[in-house]
C-alpha cells in the first residue's frame, strides 16, 4: 500500500482528503504542520508524496520545503502543494501546485499520477 503525508493546518481538509484518497487504497498519515511532517519522516515514514499547505502555524510549508529539501534522506520525495495562494509559486522540491478549494477528483489524479 502507498502510503501519502498530508500536511495541512485544516481538520476538515485533512478529513475530506484523506478520506477520498484512503477510498482509492492509498495509506494516509497526517500532520497539522511542518514539524510534525519533519518528526514524521525523521522517525522513518516514506511517503510516495507529500500533500503540502503553505500557511500553517508553527512551521509553515516554505520553511518544511527549506528543511526537507536539504535532508539527504527525504529530499527526493515529490510535494504537491494545496495552497489558497491565488498566485502560483515556483518552489524547488515541488512538483505541482493546487489551488484551494481542493477538488478531490484532481487530487485523487495528481496522486495517482505522482505515485508510480
Amino acid at each position: 500500500m502507498k502510503t501519502v503525508l498530508l500536511v495541512d493546518d485544516s481538520v476538515d481538509i485533512r478529513m475530506a482528503i484523506k478520506l477520498a484518497l484512503e477510498l482509492e487504497g492509498y495509506q494516509v498519515v497526517e500532520a497539522e504542520n511542518g514539524s510534525i511532517a519533519q518528526e514524521k519522516l525523521i522517525s522513518d515514514l516514506k511517503p510516495c508524496v507529500i500533500l503540502l499547505d503553505l500557511m500553517m502555524p508553527v512551521m509553515n510549508g516554505q520553511e518544511f520545503l527549506e528543511w526537507k529539501n536539504n535532508d539527504s534522506v527525504n529530499s527526493l520525495i515529490p510535494v504537491v502543494v494545496i495552497s489558497a495562494l491565488a498566485q502560483h509559486i515556483e518552489l524547488p522540491g515541488t512538483v505541482k501546485f493546487l489551488l484551494k478549494p481542493i477538488d478531490l477528483t484532481t487530487i485523487i489524479a495528481t496522486v495517482a499520477e505522482v505515485c508510480l
